[in-house]
């Protein structure tokens, strides 16, 4: 019996381990999903500058 409450707690304590880790991952690839928008939006915002200027050149 021993044992087998030996390899619960070591799979519960790996699962955790891996829940972190997975936490961490999504968390760290979700900074990066909203540092490209903030880019792209940066970008559509220098586009949409240009194209009024263009427009109000005419």
């Amino acid at each position: 019996m021993k044992t087998d409450n030996k390899t619960l707690e070591l799979i519960k304590v790996f699962s955790l381990v891996v829940i972190a880790l997975s936490s961490v991952s999504i968390a760290f690839w979700l900074a990066q999903i909203i540092d490209m928008l903030e880019v792209i939006g940066g970008n559509l915002e220098g586009i949409n500058t240009s194209l009024f200027d263009l427009v109000n050149k005419e």
